[in-house]
């Protein structure tokens, strides 16, 4: 999950490369910097679902740091503040 700050990094996974991606080494499988969660998945199934590809995981790690959310809303980028993010339903 990116953050608030990370619009750039957004449209770079969206085909329109802006800011190319600073990784981590933390672990099994390679971390976005900057990123404000992560979940590393063992992978269970994929489904095709029109030109998308799903791929579904079982989570079998999960970290988070305190920040803005990024989010994607009626074509444009929107900020979803820290407060309303309800984490605390998640641990």
């Amino acid at each position: 999950m990116l953050s608030a700050e990370q619009q750039a990094l957004a449209m770079h996974f969206a085909g329109r490369p802006q800011l190319e991606p600073a990784w981590l080494d933390a672990g099994a499988a390679p971390r976005l910097a900057g990123a404000l969660a992560h979940f590393e998945c063992h992978p269970r199934q994929t489904c095709e679902a029109g030109d998308h590809t799903l791929h579904i995981g079982e989570v079998v790690d999960f970290d988070y740091r305190r920040g803005d959310l990024l989010g994607f809303a009626c074509g444009r980028f929107v900020t979803i503040a820290e407060p309303s993010l309800g984490l605390e339903h998640l641990l």
